[in-house]
C-alpha cells in the first residue's frame, strides 16, 4: 500500500537475501536455546511465515533442525489462518490440542488458537495488550523455558497454566 511502485516477490527476495547474508549476525534470545532444547525432548516444529530460504538448514549449527518446518512456501493461507499449525501438527502425528506452541506476533498468536491450541506469548516483539488472545503471556523467552521446564517433567508438557 505504501509502495505500490515495487514488486512485491522481488522486494521479498531482496529482504529474505538480506536476512540470510546477515544470520550470523543476529543473537539468539537469552532462554531461546533452552526452550528449543525443552521442546527437543518430544516432537516438534517450526511453523514461519517466512519463506523457506529464509529459515537455514541446523539454522546455521546454533540450534537443532525442528522435526518439521512449516514455512510460508508450504501453505495456501498463512496465519492468522489455522492452516500452518494444523499441517505442523498433522506432520508430527499430535492431536492439535495437545500442542504448545511459543509466539511472538497477534497473527501467530490467533493462528494457533484458531487451531485449537494452548499458546504462550512472549513480548519481544508486540506488547501485552496485542498478544491478549494467548493463554500465557511472557515477557521474553528466559520465562518461557522456566515455565516449560516446571511444566514437562518426564512427560508430555502439561496444559495446567499455573
Amino acid at each position: 500500500m505504501v509502495t505500490p511502485h515495487l514488486d512485491a516477490a522481488e522486494q521479498a527476495v531482496v529482504v529474505g537475501g538480506y536476512e540470510t547474508q546477515h544470520w550470523d549476525d543476529l543473537a539468539l534470545l537469552p532462554g531461546a536455546r533452552e526452550c528449543v532444547g525443552i521442546a527437543s525432548r518430544g516432537r516438534w516444529a517450526v511453523v514461519t511465515s517466512g519463506t523457506r530460504p529464509w529459515l537455514p538448514p541446523g539454522w546455521r549449527g546454533r540450534l537443532p533442525a525442528p522435526e518439521v518446518l512449516v514455512t510460508a512456501d508450504d501453505v495456501t493461507f498463512g496465519k492468522p489462518d489455522p492452516e500452518p499449525y494444523r499441517r505442523a501438527a498433522a506432520a508430527l502425528g499430535v492431536p492439535e490440542a495437545e500442542c504448545i506452541v511459543v509466539e511472538d506476533a497477534p497473527m501467530g498468536v490467533l493462528a494457533a488458537k484458531r487451531a485449537g491450541m494452548t499458546v504462550l506469548a512472549v513480548t519481544t516483539t508486540h506488547a501485552v495488550a496485542a498478544l491478549g488472545d494467548a493463554d500465557l503471556v511472557f515477557p521474553g523467552m528466559t520465562e518461557v523455558s522456566g515455565w516449560l521446564g516446571a511444566h514437562a517433567g518426564d512427560g508430555p508438557l502439561s496444559l495446567d497454566k499455573t
